[in-house]
């Protein structure tokens, strides 16, 4: 089993899928749940949930050279496509494990950002968005599977070590400085009404992009592309007005 969580590692890295953990579910907090005592907790309350991430442009080359973009509009092109190739790689070398993907959905009963701090993935930011050692601000999550297998503790790659706290060593604060609605503070989480209502300005600057996010001096060769940054952006902008208008 751990040869083919290797296999499935590779695979995922020549698609720019460059973080891939497993653990078993007994090894993690309930803090890894949006709700403890939901049955979605009592139904994985065995196996292991995989976790699976990009970092930089890499995946986002792969995705665009692939038949996903000509999917319907009305549903997440990015989302399909890593629910497609993940699940692609874990029918070929996990063939005889029940599995189910849990991200990305709508229903989703896994805390990733909870996840994604126990396996040593980030450390938190100013930006509310988890900071990876390696790769700065230029990581997300982009599937989670349950397993109905635990998987040894040797099988993960993440670090047995706490992350380094990136932005506890930052002197220069750029993000905060950079932020033009003023919703980053240092030492607190970003206010996140101040944030949209600046995005939702006329002739906003961050209406496509995030400038505090673009200003952190960590990691810059991993930062996304222009085209990248806005596509995520954009949706993002379109869900904040339709939640604003709704309510």
């Amino acid at each position: 089993m751990n040869q083919a969580i290797d296999l499935i590692r590779s695979e995922f890295a020549d698609v720019g899928l460059l973080l891939c953990d497993v653990k078993p579910v007994t090894d993690l907090p309930d803090s890894v749940w949006l709700s403890p005592d939901t049955p979605d907790k009592t139904r994985f309350k065995s196996g292991s949930l995989l976790l699976v991430g990009h970092a930089g442009k890499r995946f986002w080359e792969e995705f665009n050279q692939s038949e996903f973009w000509l999917k319907s509009p009305e549903s997440d092109p990015v989302d399909n496509y890593s629910s497609a190739i993940t699940q692609q790689a874990l029918d070929k070398h996990l063939s005889s494990i029940a599995k189910q993907l849990l991200f990305p959905a709508s229903d989703c009963p896994v805390n990733l950002m909870a996840l994604g701090r126990e396996l040593g993935w980030h450390t938190p930011s100013p930006l509310g968005m988890g900071i990876h050692e390696k790769y700065g601000l230029w990581s997300a999550y982009r599937a989670v599977w349950w397993l109905d297998e635990a998987f040894s503790e040797n099988t993960t790659s993440a670090s047995k070590t706490p992350a380094t706290d990136v932005c506890a060593q930052c002197l220069t604060q750029e993000c905060v400085a950079a932020c033009p609605g003023t919703a980053v503070t240092y030492d607190n989480n970003p206010d996140l009404g101040r944030c949209a209502d600046y995005r939702l300005e006329d002739n906003s600057q961050c209406a496509a992009t995030c400038l505090s996010r673009l200003a952190c001096p960590h990691a810059p060769e991993h930062r996304y592309t222009e085209t990248q940054m806005h596509y995520h952006y954009d949706l993002a902008l379109s869900a904040i007005a339709r939640y604003r208008k709704e309510s």
